[in-house]
């Protein structure tokens, strides 16, 4: 966000029915601040300014704009409040109030999102403070790497009380996993992944029970291979009939094309002798015994061959 910059010279200007402008710069520390508003106000006792209408803090390629923007020079502190929205290279910020550290990039946000420029992730929170970094801590906080999609999102984690770290991972304490904006698991503690980015690593299992299978469980693992390709392994239980293992290979080949390549094996010796003979469904198969090992495989594939022709 605002990043350091020292205040040794400052101009202000009372632009006639316009904007007014402030200036600081210095070339020690990085560079200039610019603010831009309907109307200053001076304090010379305490050496601040306050800019009302449409006011615009601008460092390098940030830029702060609020209703009202309150700036201590000495300290170098900034705060701001109704309407405040931040953008930078990194991420898009909208809060209700925001007090900011030009020297170091904190902030404290009140009622604040916040997202990247890609809306990969949307992190929120009733009160929000931001550390060096994209590292966050959040209270009553939110969030979801569904953000690009519009309406509620596929998942999403709350709590309490979060510690974020983009790129990396956050946790939460006293929080939910939500599904489609419903509450489906207490979450006294919970670490997740904070990076858009795709990462290996289990997938949430299936589990079921049922007197024809007996316990099922499929886990999957994912396998971020590269940014083209992934895979997915399962092991796939189901006590009273099978044990064994599913594979899916996907590789992107260009915009719209693809190649999936699927597998699977099972071991069927947890089954009876009679339960090999009577969940046979077609008693015309040639062999209506069903057998010990089973796999199977396919592929699918598509190509654009010319603008008229696909494959």
């Amino acid at each position: 966000m605002l990043g350091c910059v020292a205040l040794p010279v400052a101009r202000a200007q009372q632009g006639g029915g316009g904007l007014a402008s402030y200036f600081e710069s210095t070339h020690e520390q990085g560079g200039p601040v610019d603010i831009t508003g309907k109307t200053f106000v001076y304090d010379y006792k305490t050496d601040s300014f306050v800019v009302t209408g449409d006011a615009v803090v601008t460092q390098y390629n940030t830029v702060l704009t609020a209703d009202q923007v309150d700036l201590q020079r000495r300290e170098r502190i900034l705060h701001a409040k109704d309407k405040v929205h931040i953008v930078d290279p990194l991420g898009d910020i909208r809060a209700a109030e925001g007090t900011l550290n030009l020297n170091d990039e904190s902030a404290v946000l009140t009622d604040a999102t916040i997202t990247n420029n890609d809306k990969s992730y949307v992190l929120k929170g009733a009160k929000v403070q931001k550390l060096l970094g994209q590292r966050y801590k959040v209270l009553d906080g939110f969030f979801t790497t569904c953000g690009c999609d519009p309406g509620t999102p596929d998942w999403s984690i709350t709590g309490d009380q979060m510690d974020v770290h983009m790129g990396e991972s956050g946790t939460s304490r006293n929080g939910y996993f939500d599904v489609l904006g419903h509450p489906i698991m207490y979450l006294p503690y919970a670490v997740f992944p904070a990076d858009t980015d795709r990462s290996s690593g289990f997938l949430g299992p299936r589990l079921g029970e049922s007197s024809f299978r007996g316990f099922q469980l499929v886990q999957p693992w994912y396998w971020a291979i590269n940014k083209s390709s992934d895979a997915t392994v399962a092991l796939d239980l189901e006590t009273s009939q099978r044990v064994g293992g599913l594979a899916e290979y996907r590789l992107i080949t260009g915009e719209g094309n693809y190649f999936i390549l699927d597998g699977g094996f099972y071991n069927e010796g947890l089954r009876s002798q009679a339960n090999r003979i009577d969940d046979v469904v077609d008693t015309q198969l040639a062999d209506t015994h069903i057998p010990i090992n089973r796999y199977d495989i396919f592929s699918m594939a598509r190509e654009q061959i010319s603008p008229d022709l696909v494959l």
